[in-house]
């Protein structure tokens, strides 16, 4: 089969930056703070809690996050429903709580009706429609301090508009019900 045949949704870019491990959480908290109209993140795992954001990278992208709605940027973020191991606690309940008590909307991903695709595993932030950032990075200080991660910068509308079309796609398949636990 020819790549022509897969009919792959193909992009123009700006420009993009490869980011490993640690850089990514000081370029994505840097543009946080840039961001005028709108962050959208769909997130597998954001990590909150105490015990393990003990330099509080996590807690302070969750401020920058909070500030940059209180800036009047849209900020939407949807969280997987992750489960830890074989205990029933859903480790992104704790940061869902922080930023909805805050007033910015947060969804845990449940879709609706009999959909195939029933988790979330995606890792991007489009901040003003034009720039992405996407890779393997979770919001965990694992994530920015000890795991081996790559994740890209890429700044095009183009990438930016379907970006938000399937984040909108998935924000309203969510149950809009949903309340993190």
């Amino acid at each position: 089969m020819a790549l022509a045949d897969l009919n792959l949704p193909f992009f123009e870019a700006e420009s993009a930056i490869l980011l490993y491990n640690q850089d990514y959480y000081h370029y994505l908290l840097a543009q946080i703070r840039r961001a005028r109209q709108s962050i959208l993140a769909a997130q597998f795992i954001m990590a909150i809690y105490p015990t393990a954001d003990r330099q509080r990278e996590v807690l302070t992208l969750s401020h920058a996050l909070v500030e940059a709605a209180w800036r009047g940027v849209e900020v939407r973020i949807l969280l997987s429903p992750f489960r830890s191991g074989d205990v029933e606690v859903d480790i992104n309940r704790i940061a869902a709580q922080y930023l909805s008590a805050r007033n910015v909307p947060v969804r845990t991903f449940s879709p609706l009706g009999d959909s195939r695709r029933r988790g979330l595993h995606s890792k991007y932030v489009l901040i003003d429609q034009r720039l992405t950032l996407l890779g393997s990075h979770n919001w965990t200080p694992g994530a920015f301090n000890s795991n081996f991660e790559t994740s890209i910068a890429v700044e095009s509308v183009d990438l930016g508009l379907r970006l938000a079309q399937s984040f909108n796609r998935m924000w309203e398949q969510s149950n809009h019900d949903s309340q993190p636990v």
